[in-house]
């Protein structure tokens, strides 16, 4: 007997809608994984408010040796002006504008223009906004410029967390008076240390020791010495072995505290009775991958700025960290407003940069970024111009280097090879430099900005911002000095200009970042001059 054929399954489009939202949702709860904190709590006696003026100013013992560098970061490649003693020196305006004119150097990059869009906060709650980067926000004079562009009192402005980022060269945490470390430390960075990407902190940056008596504190008052915050968030790596440690908080008694539990991301919860003013964490025994501490929100705060900057990171730290682990630290807290990547000179200064190889790590950074703050707006920050310094017997002897070059021989004969001196080669080849690694930034820039726009990222740049190829020559002669001398970072005053060239661009201003009902006092300043 035949068989009568099957008829075709048909799915109505109600189904078909139902099955694609479920999938997607599917999606984004995979996206959005986070491990549990693991929270232990203590309780601790503190004297009032009164007595913590009386409280004495830490005093740091020796600082923690340098983290070794591993792969997967690259070795930087040295300059090629490190040769020889002699002085260095900016090089004449004369030849940067000439190799400009040669290679063709535009000015400035086209890109369209790209006014801030933010989500905005209410008219009640603070404005949250974090940055992850690199030195050139590690010290916190960029960010400063925000608050002070919004009108806003220091105590308007605080932090989330305080990062493990404390007591290294080049950084500076606004919210505490001071920090300590001692001895037996490492700073371990998650774009360079694999044991860092698989446990990375808010900060993308870990504390480590396994040295007994190695010791943290933190003074947590502000500047006029009144302590601020009662309930503190010790944030740390729980291991499969138990961890002790000495916790003592002002001038009170050392208490020994075990932490034991699940391995993964944990906290020890410090509750007072009243404000903590100093903070000590002792290691007694076990190993301990520190993190940071966690924050309460203070009532007065109208920005929350969260800064994640270290000397040297790059964006592969959002490439290599284990997702589930760093997004554990943000699960519970209220969703940022603006998640900001501030990126790319690092990368530049690598021995080759290789434009294909840092469109794949930035794409799949952004695309961590964004499933980790999918209720956030994103910005992606590029690099500035940068220049190269010259030998002073360089740029006085060029022209004169090249014709004798030319001339002089060892002997008479045609077919000998001139004799050319260390300092002549060096002068012949050190002109065709001066705008390497503004070609490199350059290049950085339109990645970032053809990535942000592929992830719905806003962009600014540094470079772009600072006047395109050759700005950092320019910024450098200006009074006050704006290019730091190594015309790759920047002198306080430039940080600070940079940061209301940002505030301009972006449209910062008080009935962008909150709720119209928010009162529009205090405006943004009339648009800055251009450096000449």
């Amino acid at each position: 007997m035949e068989k009568t054929p099957k008829k075709p399954m048909k799915i109505s489009v109600g189904y078909f809608f139902l099955l694609c939202t479920l999938l997607f949702f599917m999606g984004m709860m995979n996206a959005v994984y986070a491990l549990e904190v693991a929270v232990q709590k203590i309780t601790v006696s503190v004297q009032p408010a009164s007595y913590a003026v009386n409280i004495a100013d830490l005093s740091c013992p020796a600082a923690p040796a340098r983290s070794k560098k591993v792969k997967p970061k690259k070795a930087p490649t040295a300059s090629s002006n490190d040769s020889d003693d002699s002085p260095l020196e900016l090089p004449d305006p004369e030849d940067v504008s000439s190799e400009a004119t040669e290679a063709g150097e535009p000015h400035t990059l086209t890109l369209n223009p790209n006014t801030g869009r933010w989500k905005q906060a209410s008219a009640n709650e603070p404005f949250r906004v974090a940055f992850w980067g690199d030195s050139h926000f590690a010290a916190g004079f960029f960010t400063q410029e925000l608050g002070t562009a919004l009108g806003l009192t220091p105590e308007q402005v605080q932090g989330a967390f305080i990062p493990a980022t404390m007591n290294r060269s080049g950084v500076r945490l606004p919210w505490v008076r001071k920090t300590c470390i001692s001895s037996g430390w490492q700073h371990e960075s998650a774009h360079a240390v694999a044991t860092a990407a698989e446990a990375p902190g808010p900060s993308m940056v870990n504390l480590v020791s396994r040295e007994p008596h190695a010791s943290l504190a933190w003074d947590l008052r502000n500047a006029a010495r009144t302590p601020v915050y009662s309930n503190v968030r010790f944030l740390y790596q729980q291991t499969a072995a138990p961890i002790t440690l000495g916790v003592r908080v002002d001038d009170g008694a050392e208490q020994a505290i075990t932490l034991q539990g699940a391995a993964g991301p944990a906290a020890l919860e410090i509750e007072g009775n009243a404000p903590i003013s100093v903070l000590h964490i002792r290691l007694l025994s076990g190993h301990l991958r520190a993190h940071g501490l966690g924050l309460e929100t203070a009532a007065a705060t109208r920005l929350q700025l969260d800064l994640f900057a270290f000397p040297g990171a790059t964006v592969r730290g959002w490439q290599y960290a284990n997702a589930p682990y760093f997004r554990s630290w943000f699960a519970h807290t209220p969703p940022y407003q603006l998640v900001v990547l501030q990126y790319g000179s690092n990368e530049g200064h690598e021995r080759t940069f290789d434009p294909t190889t840092y469109a794949q790590t930035l794409r799949q950074s952004v695309m961590n970024l964004r499933q980790t703050f999918p209720q956030s707006t994103c910005l992606l920050i590029g690099p500035g111009d940068r220049g190269i310094l010259v030998r002073s017997k360089r740029v006085k002897a060029k022209t004169k280097a090249k014709a004798k070059v030319k001339a002089k021989t060892k002997a008479k004969g045609k077919n000998r090879q001139p004799v050319v001196t260390v300092a002549q080669a060096a002068t012949a080849s050190a002109s065709p430099q001066l705008l390497r690694y503004s070609r490199i930034h350059a290049q950085i820039v339109k990645i970032q900005d053809a990535i942000g726009n592929e992830f719905g990222c806003q962009r600014w740049s540094m470079y772009q911002a600072m006047g395109g190829s050759t700005s950092a020559y320019k910024w450098a002669r200006q009074r006050p000095q704006l290019m730091s001398n190594d015309l790759l970072h920047f002198t306080v005053a430039g940080y600070q200009r940079l940061g209301q060239l940002f505030v301009n661009d972006m449209g910062w201003k008080p009935e962008t970042i909150w709720l119209p009902s928010q009162s529009t006092q205090n405006p943004v300043a009339a648009p800055i001059p251009p450096v000449e």
